[in-house]
């Protein structure tokens, strides 16, 4: 069983076709599957989100602070996400339709935020996100932890910058402590003075109480030195005065020298630049003459050709001359002509007054020419169908190929010959006496006159049939003359002549037309006429001709028969009879009608002959007959055409002749205009024209002349040209010295105007200080009064000041002991202050200390095991469901339960199956675990484990589902899809058991799932032993590898006992 089993497979092509798909049915799961989500996580530099970035920059500790633009510059360089950086209302549309996964928006107040950390009440930075989940749940999610990390990122970011804002504030109060301690130690030393002062004071107001007595003294002798000052005060402001004056005086002409500076300094300016450009020009122009010096035998050549070509313009000239004389002829002619012009249209003009009229006519004749051509038609379609009734008849009559009249010749001819011999028989004979002379004689006179009978009626006949076919042949002949005129040329002539709006053209072709339409009609009405005679007479040459062939036939035959027995029994007469004077007389008589018919029988002959001869000329022209209608009928179609389009035509010309009218008047008045504006100038001008050739003419030979003194001159001008050269070198370096010069008069101009305005300056300051001056020694005048009366309060205030000295040298003895208190309280500050200031500035922040506050924190990660990516990470759960796959097909596609050959036991049933499928599962997972790694670079930590389960695993598979299939056919199939999905859900392939739905846990150790994932991601890994997996595979394998043996035991037992097993009825059902 098991060959026959092997030998059945390899034969059925099909079925190995189909097992070949099975094996390939786990690779395309995996591969196709994996291959669509193999490294998502490696590849989110492609998802893409959009940023938004609204935020405003702010001022923070005299800086600038915009968070983010530096979050978006930051971004621009990650790779962690495909960050696109867009409006508000692309990145919205865009998360809507799917084009992004996230929007991000950096508000705008999100720098300002940001510097309100030392704020009362801080403001949070909000950095806001959008998600669409409905787009693509787990891109939102992806989108959300990469969130996170952008979070992490710009908190970090404004940490350090806040931590380098602190140390800066701490550096800065270090400075300003600095600051203090040094303060403190000046006001140390500042206390120190003040206390020194105070004993000066409270020593020099000791002096001052002793002293006021004396002042008081002074203040009398004050009195009478200020009345002194008072009278140099006066003297002091008139000259003021006069000092003002002279200060303005200066200011003014400080000022114009000032103009006159920067008009110097400009001009020197000016001067430099012209010096520069003259030295440019100097050095252009002694390129040039050096380049015109090289240029000078070109010249010269060119002199010689000029000489050559002046004595052809001479020549030109008085040719010239000559034509201007033939251009003033044949304008005077054009003038003649157009005068005749004007004259034509005039009278053209005076002509269209009737063409109104005349339109109108050429419209009605259209239209009778347009229904003349309709019956023209109609009539040459009724005589196309009766020339073909005609040759029908005419077939008729003639027989087929002309075989009646052909026969009706040969028979004319034959007794035309008989009655020759006869007439020869009897003359030859005439000796002879017939034996029963009366009998003889009566029977040939009735058989000559039946054949003289048969002659005229022949002759009759033949005449009849002659005169017919000619006058049918002219009738024909006068059908096939009569054709309508065609309207296409006069149409086309027509409305040539309609645009061209010439009216003696438009004239002529309605004349035309005119008159072709009645010729056309008359036509027509011939035309008719003569189809009607055709066909009377063609009607009755067919009944004739059918009668006259059927007498002719009849005569003919018994004109031969009598003429046979005529000259039977002329021969027998004449053999057998002696002579006799009646029978001589009789035989006389019979020669005589013998010979009469003959020379009938001739005529005869001819007659038949012009018979045959005009029904030939018929029936040949029956076919031109017939084209000629054909011709006709497609005649009268073109000239109903034709007729229609003149009819269209008239009609126009009719609408239109009132603007043809109206355009010869204009073009006559144009003409006339144009030969007063135009042709009388051109006439006038051809005059001067002709003085102005003759002044060319002139003028070319002065030319002439001239260029044979210039081609002399060359010479010299070859020499000047050369000194020229020599005098612009001198010239360049001339220019350069200028250049120079200028330029150094240019720098001594601005340094002059730079004086003058130093000089401005201070002539107006002066101006203001003699201004102020003499404002003061008004004033000084003014309080001379105020002065001397403050003397004489100063006078008696010197009693007062006595007094309070005396009080103010004790009150400095006071203050002199708070102050040594001060010294001693600045002492211990200014010590304070420079410890603290010194700590502060040993206090310094560097990139790792700023860093450290920003992110103290560092992950180190450790992994066990290395799983490449999430292709490698979800293949233990897809190889499974392949597998599984895989085993569900063959056992639904693969005859399990049908056996070949002899059933021998259930075990080599089994075994003949088992053989197959084992092996077809061992190939599939072989198959699997190779190409994914081809295809989707599947790389194992141990790829020979990984390929050794997963045989394993397929085997135990097709086991459970060799058994089910076996035991319940289709129905087994079915559970075992379903198991599938419970499998699917409780082996926790995708995420963990922990966080799965609450009734997995209850799943998850009774599927065979759970174990052929936990293997493979060993494998895949490198993890833990897989000993627990391959154990649980081989007891799978071994129960149901059993349970299926002992069900092939039972089935085969009741096959052969002959009774009916589940499979029957399972195959009754179609479910097996």
């Amino acid at each position: 069983m098991l060959r026959k089993e092997w030998k059945g497979l390899v034969h059925n092509k099909l079925l190995l076709v189909v097992v070949v798909a099975i094996i390939l049915i786990p690779t395309i799961y995996t591969t196709l599957f994996l291959g669509s989500m193999w490294d998502p996580y490696g590849n989110l530099d492609k998802l893409p989100v959009a940023v938004v970035n609204e935020d405003r920059a702010v001022s923070y500790n005299d800086r600038e602070l915009n968070v983010g633009k530096e979050l978006t510059e930051k971004l621009r360089d990650e790779e962690s996400l495909c960050f696109n950086f867009v409006d508000a209302e692309t990145a919205k549309r865009g998360l809507r339709n799917g084009t992004y996964y996230m929007m991000i928006t950096i508000p705008e107040d999100f720098s300002a935020n940001a510097a309100t950390v030392m704020d009362e009440k801080p403001e949070k930075m909000e950095l806001a996100y959008q998600t669409n989940p409905g787009t693509n749940y787990i891109a939102s999610k992806m989108s959300e932890t990469a969130m996170e990390k952008v979070k992490n990122s710009v908190a970090e970011e404004v940490t350090k910058t806040y931590t380098q804002a602190v140390f800066d504030q701490i550096a800065e109060a270090g400075d300003g402590m600095q600051e203090a301690a040094d303060g403190s130690g000046d006001l140390k030393e500042g206390m120190d003075k003040v206390s020194e002062g105070n004993r000066t004071i409270t020593d020099n107001l000791e002096t001052l109480a002793d002293s006021s007595l004396t002042f008081r003294e002074g203040s009398d002798t004050l009195r009478v030195g200020l009345k002194t000052y008072v009278d140099g005060v006066s003297t002091v402001n008139s000259g003021a005065g006069q000092l003002d004056s002279g200060a303005a005086e200066l200011k003014d002409g400080v000022t114009a020298a000032k103009s006159g500076v920067s008009e110097l300094s400009d001009g020197t300016g000016a001067l430099v630049s012209g010096a520069w450009e003259l030295k440019d020009g100097t050095g252009a122009l002694h390129k040039g003459l050096s380049e015109l010096d090289g240029k000078v035998p070109v010249l010269k050549e060119g002199v010689d050709q000029l000489v050559q070509g002046t004595g052809a313009l001479a020549d030109g000239a008085v040719q010239l001359e000559a034509g201007g004389t033939s251009l003033k002829v044949g304008v005077s002619n054009a003038d003649a002509a157009m005068a005749e012009l004007c004259r034509g249209l005039e009278v053209l003009r005076q002509s269209t007054d009737t063409l109104p009229d005349a339109a109108e006519q050429i419209h009605v004749g259209a239209e009778a020419l347009a229904q003349g051509t309709k019956d023209l038609e109609t009539g040459s379609g009724n005589l196309k169908a009766g020339i073909g009734q005609v040759k029908a008849g005419m077939e008729a009559v003639n027989g087929e190929g002309g075989a009646n009249s052909e026969q009706l010749a040969d028979g004319v001819l034959a007794l035309n010959q008989g009655l020759e011999q006869l007439y020869a028989m009897l003359t030859a004979g005439g000796s002879g006496t017939p034996a029963s002379g009366e009998a003889a004689t009566v029977q040939t006179d009735v058989d000559v006159s039946e054949a003289k009978q048969a002659l005229d009626v022949l002759y009759g006949l033949a005449d009849e049939l002659q005169g017919k076919a000619g006058e049918l042949e002219t009738s024909a002949d006068g059908i096939g003359s009569v054709n309508a005129v065609s309207s296409d040329g006069l149409a086309a002539a027509l409305e040539a002549a309609v645009a061209s709006g010439d009216i003696e053209l438009v004239a002529q072709a309605a004349n035309q037309a005119v008159a072709a339409a009645q010729e056309n009609e008359n036509a027509v009405n011939e035309s008719n006429s003569r189809l009607e005679n055709v066909a009377a007479l063609l009607r009755e040459s067919g009944t004739a001709l059918r009668g006259t062939g059927e007498a002719v036939s009849a005569s003919a035959d018994g004109a031969l028969n009598a003429l046979d027995r005529v000259k039977g029994q002329t021969v027998t007469t004449v053999e057998t009879s002696q002579a006799s004077d009646a029978d001589t007389q009789a035989m006389e008589q019979v020669v005589t009608a013998v010979g009469k018919l003959r020379d009938s029988s001739q005529t005869l002959a001819d007659k038949t002959a012009a018979y045959t001869g005009g029904v030939k000329a018929v029936t040949g022209n029956m076919a031109a007959l017939e084209n000629g209608a054909l011709a006709l009928y497609e005649g009268a179609g073109q000239a109903k055409a034709g007729a229609e389009q003149l009819e269209a035509g008239t009609a126009e010309l009719d609408q239109k002749s009132p603007l043809l009218k109206a355009g010869i008047g204009q073009a006559a008045a144009g003409g006339e205009q144009f030969r007063t504006e135009a042709m009388q100038p051109l006439l006038y001008g051809s005059d001067s024209l002709l003085k102005g050739i003759t002044s060319v003419s002139t003028g070319a030979g002065q030319v002439n002349d001239g260029a044979g003194t210039l081609q002399g001159k060359v010479p010299e001008l070859e020499a000047g040209i050369s000194q020229l050269d020599q005098g612009a070198g001198s010239l360049d370096q001339g220019a350069g010295t200028l250049a120079d010069g200028a330029a150094r008069l240019d720098d001594g101009a601005k340094e002059l105007l730079q004086g003058s305005g130093q000089l401005f300056d201070g002539a107006a300051e002066l101006k203001d200080g003699t201004g102020s001056l003499v404002s003061g020694t008004r004033e000084l005048t003014a309080n001379n009064s105020t002065l001397l009366d403050g003397a004489s309060q100063l006078s008696q205030g010197a009693g007062a000041i006595q007094e309070g000295a005396g009080k103010l040298r004790d009150g400095s003895a006071e203050l002199g002991d708070g102050i040594s208190q001060a010294a001693d309280g600045s002492r211990t500050l200014s010590s304070s202050l420079q410890d603290g200031a010194k700590q502060v500035k040993d206090t310094k922040s560097t990139d790792d200390t700023v860093e450290m506050f920003a992110a103290p924190v560092e992950t180190s990660e450790t992994m066990i095991t290395t799983v490449e990516n999430n292709g490698h990470a979800m293949a233990p759960y897809m190889m499974s469901v392949g597998l599984w796959v895989g085993c569900i097909a063959f056992s639904l596609m693969y005859p399990l339960t049908k056996y070949k050959g002899k059933l021998k036991s259930g075990f080599s049933w089994w075994l003949s199956k088992a053989s197959v499928l084992y092996t077809i599962a061992v190939l599939q997972a072989v198959a699997m675990i190779l190409l994914l790694h081809v295809f989707d670079g599947f790389n194992p930590a141990e790829m020979g484990r990984t390929i050794g389960f997963a045989c394993l695993a397929s085997v135990a598979f097709m086991s459970v589902m060799y058994f089910f299939t076996n035991f319940i056919g289709k129905v087994g199939s079915f559970l075992m899809l379903v198991f599938m999905v419970v499998q699917l859900a409780g082996s926790v392939g995708t995420y963990p058991l922990e966080i799965s739905g609450s009734f997995v846990p209850y799943l998850h150790e009774w599927v065979p799932f759970t174990y052929s994932v936990e293997a493979f991601r060993s494998t895949i890994s490198g993890g833990e032993s897989i000993r627990g997996p391959v154990v649980f595979m081989i007891i799978l394998c071994a129960v149901f590898t059993l349970l299926t043996l002992i069900e092939f035991q039972l089935r085969a037992g009741k096959i052969k006992a002959g009774k009916h097993i589940l499979a029957d009825w399972l195959e009754e059902k179609g479910l097996a």
